[in-house]
Order: structure tokens, then C-alpha cells, then sequence
């Protein structure tokens, strides 16, 4: 046939091929689509972690996130109160954990891999910072480092189980389902996070308690020795824990999210897919941390563009932000108001004058150097400015609490689709299934595939009439 027999006419389908042994038996329609990037990336798995940005800014998982933060800032606050102390326990130990996990970032980086340097940020991040945290306030951190774990275990899963309710069954749950599918399984999410680290404590412990006893006592000092060697394959075994347990934390409660497992078979999966395939372990682990980098570096300038210009035009001073470039001073008199001019922050002179000037001429608005100067200008001229700008500085902080909680629930989303790639990566099992619950979390279903339920609701069902060891055509007759 020629090339002009061939072609299609414009607004009638495609030509349909019939087979040529037993024709009839099926036809095809031929058509052809273009190409595109998503069709050659739809069985990779790798680029699926990119939707965690996305995931992450759902409006619930951010406010889940936004209540975590607070709630532990609030904890660490009357903790501070307590101990008499500028800071509590708890930002303590997560600025210790953020420096040694950016270090041991930076030390896996492939171009450039440091092994001492991650051994030493391991090292700090389980072992040496938490214990000077918990030297210096023990008696604060004891009490409520449970009660912060049981915050983050229970607002993580419920990240985590909206995050994969969306990615895999393309199916948007409100925020009391995935909240009370967290608070029903808290105590699973609290082991899962909360064991693994007892068993690195009690292994700490007893290896402090070898090197005082065995190895500082004569004679003893000579068995230590001998014993040395099941002491490194324990080391071993801690360090393997370790690195695991950094890969796979954010993993957690994806997994309590998505196979309602409890705290043993979620620590298992975790470090089972962990240790099985260590490389894509750590290969998805810095492709989630480069889009975090990314992410929360547009986020966080968009904040702070619209920090600078509500500042720049209002010149209400924010404290996210250093002061102006320059002071814009405006006096007042009895032929009205003029601006007397702009005055660079540094020239501390001319602002004096000017401020004499405008003490005798009228008021001041303007800006120069730290709080105590603003707080030192509009005392005599405007007493509400105190309270004012303690109200200004509320709503500046919940911007920049909305950039924080974008972190928070990106750690949570990022971890639980990373989980379902290894896990189709371990065990071959679909990243698009996940568990359901079929009482409590009923709602879903019509959310997973509403057509299906129509159906089902539409049609009578007919196997519940079948008698048993019968199918239906039998029950039908010789005439159906």
C-alpha cells in the first residue's frame, strides 16, 4: 500500500487491523502517541522522589508540623524556666543532632568522601552530643525527652500517613483521619523511634562500665585485652546500628504509615531495606537532601522578599531582619509635616541631630540600630510602640514558623515515599499499595477508586444468594 493510502483523514479515526490467521477473532486500532519524558521515567523509581516538595506543603501536614514545633518549643521553654537557663535541654540536643547530621552529610558527598569524618559525625551524633546535653541538664532532658519523642511520633505519622495516602492511592484524607490513625498507633511510632536508640544507650553503658572496670584495674586490664576483640565486633555492630538508624529514621514511621506495623516489624523493615541495598539507601537519602536545599532555599526567600519590602515601605523595623540601610527621619511642625532626610546607619552624629531636631519640632519615624535605640525614639512620642511591635513580631514569626514547618513535614513525606521505593526495590512489593483500614478509615475507600464503589453500590450482590459448591451460571438454569 502507498504512503497516501495510509494516512488518516482529518476527524476519522485510525485504520483497524484485523489478524490474518482467523480473521475476526480480534482487532486493533493502531495509533501513536508522542514520546514524552514521563514515559521514559515511569519505571524508574528515583525521580518519584521529587514529589516530596509538593507533599510536604499540604496545608494539614504543615499545620501538623507547625504544632509539633511549637508544642516542643513550648516544652523546652518551661524547661528553660525551670532550670533557670537561656535555653532548654532540647534545642540543646537538636542543634547538637542538625550540626553532626549536616557533617555527615558533607562527609558523604560522593566527589569527595571523607570515612574519618563520618565515623567522627556518627560518633557525635549518637554518642557525644546527647551525652553533654544530658550531663549538663539531665534532670530537665530525662522527663521530657519521652514526652517530645511521643510529639514527634505521633505528628510524623500523621504526616506521614496523609503524605502516603496521596502518593500512592492518589487519595486526599482530612486531617482528623490521618490524625487518628497516628493517635491510634503512637505507641508504635514511639517504639520505633524511641528502641533502637535504648539499645545504643545500654550498649554505651556497658562498654563504659568494661572500660572502668576491666580495663582501669590491674590484672584485669590483661583479660580486657584478650576480650578486645568481641568488644570491636560489638563496635561494629553499634556502628552498623548507627548508620542505619540515620538512613532510616525518616523511614520510621513511613512504615508505621504505610503497613500499620508495630515498633519490631517497622525497626526490621527499616533496617532490612537499610542494609539490603545501602548505596540507594544513601543515594535517595542525599537526592532528598539536595531537593530540601532547594526547596526550602526558594521558600525561605520568598519569606524574607516579603519580610524586605513590607519593611522598606511601612519602615516598621522587623527583628527577622538587620535594620535599613538608611534612617528616614520626619519632623513635624506647625506648618506641617517634612521629611528632614535620609540618613546612613553609621553616621550616629547626624541621626543625634536630627532626633534634637524632631524633639523640638514633632515626632520621629525611622529606624537606627538595635531594639533598645527604637525602644529609646518612640518612648517619649508613642506609647503604644512597645506593645505594637511585640504584635509585629508575633506575626513575623509565624511566617518564618511556616518555612520551619515546611522542613519538619518535608522529613516526614521524604522518608515515607523513600520507604515505599525501597521497599519495591527489597521485596518486589507495588509502591502503590498500601494498608487500609476497613472500619475506621472507610472514608477512604471512595477516595481510592470512586467508580468502583458506585458500581459495587449500584449492582445487587449476587454471590451472597449462591448456595454453597454451586456458581452462578449453575444457579442460573440451562437457559441463562
Amino acid at each position: 500500500m502507498s504512503d497516501a493510502q495510509n494516512q488518516t483523514p482529518p476527524g476519522q479515526m485510525p485504520p483497524v487491523q484485523t489478524s490474518p490467521a482467523g480473521a475476526g477473532r480480534f482487532t486493533r486500532a493502531v495509533t501513536r502517541s508522542p514520546l514524552t519524558l514521563a514515559d521514559l521515567a515511569q519505571d524508574l523509581l528515583w525521580p518519584r522522589l521529587f514529589r516530596s516538595a509538593g507533599l510536604a506543603l499540604a496545608p494539614s501536614r504543615l499545620i501538623f508540623a507547625m504544632v509539633l514545633i511549637i508544642s516542643l518549643g513550648l516544652i523546652d521553654r518551661v524547661l528553660a524556666l525551670v532550670s533557670r537557663r537561656e535555653s532548654g535541654p532540647l534545642t540543646g540536643l537538636f542543634d547538637s543532632v542538625a550540626l553532626a547530621s549536616a557533617d555527615l552529610v558533607r562527609s558523604l558527598r560522593p566527589w569527595s568522601p571523607d570515612s574519618l569524618g563520618a565515623g567522627e559525625a556518627i560518633n557525635r551524633l549518637f554518642i557525644v552530643g546527647p551525652s553533654v546535653v544530658f550531663r549538663d541538664a539531665w534532670w530537665t532532658l530525662l522527663p521530657a525527652l519521652p514526652v517530645a519523642l511521643v510529639l514527634i511520633a505521633v505528628l510524623g505519622s500523621a504526616i506521614a500517613r496523609g503524605a502516603l495516602c496521596e502518593f500512592a492511592l492518589n487519595a486526599k484524607p482530612t486531617w482528623t483521619q490521618t490524625l487518628g490513625f497516628a493517635v491510634r498507633r503512637w505507641f508504635s511510632a514511639w517504639g520505633a523511634l524511641t528502641l533502637p536508640l535504648l539499645a545504643l544507650v545500654l550498649l554505651a553503658l556497658l562498654f563504659m562500665l568494661f572500660g572502668w572496670l576491666v580495663m582501669a584495674t590491674t590484672a584485669l586490664n590483661i583479660i580486657g585485652a584478650l576480650l578486645f576483640g568481641v568488644v570491636l565486633v560489638l563496635g561494629v555492630v553499634a556502628a552498623v546500628a548507627m548508620f542505619a538508624y540515620a538512613a532510616g529514621s525518616p523511614m520510621l514511621t513511613g512504615a508505621i504509615a504505610a503497613e500499620n506495623a508495630d515498633a519490631f516489624d517497622a525497626i526490621q523493615r527499616v533496617y532490612a531495606y537499610v542494609i539490603a541495598r545501602p548505596v540507594r539507601s544513601v543515594a535517595y537519602s542525599l537526592l532528598n537532601v539536595g531537593q530540601f536545599i532547594v526547596a526550602i532555599s526558594i521558600i525561605a526567600s520568598i519569606a524574607f522578599a516579603a519580610l524586605w519590602f513590607v519593611q522598606s515601605t511601612t519602615r516598621v523595623p522587623l527583628e527577622q531582619l538587620p535594620r535599613p540601610f538608611a534612617t528616614f527621619v520626619t519632623v513635624g511642625d506647625r506648618s506641617g509635616t517634612g521629611t528632614a532626610g535620609t540618613i546612613s546607619p553609621g553616621d550616629r552624629s547626624a541621626f543625634d541631630e536630627q532626633l534634637a531636631r524632631a524633639s523640638r519640632g514633632g515626632g520621629v519615624i525611622g529606624d537606627f540600630g538595635s531594639r533598645a535605640d527604637r525602644d529609646a525614639m518612640y518612648a517619649d512620642k508613642n506609647r503604644t510602640f512597645a506593645w505594637s511591635q511585640r504584635i509585629v513580631d508575633f506575626w513575623t514569626g509565624v511566617l518564618m514558623l511556616v518555612v520551619g514547618a515546611f522542613g519538619v513535614s518535608f522529613f516526614f513525606c521524604s522518608g515515607a515515599i523513600q520507604y515505599l521505593l525501597l521497599r519495591q526495590l527489597v521485596d518486589g512489593q507495588d509502591a502503590n499499595e498500601i494498608w487500609i483500614e476497613g472500619s475506621t478509615d472507610a472514608a477512604l475507600r471512595p477516595l481510592v477508586n470512586p467508580a468502583a464503589v458506585a458500581q459495587a453500590n449500584a449492582q445487587p450482590n449476587t454471590q451472597a444468594s449462591t448456595p454453597p459448591g454451586t456458581t452462578p451460571t449453575d444457579q442460573a438454569g440451562p437457559g441463562a
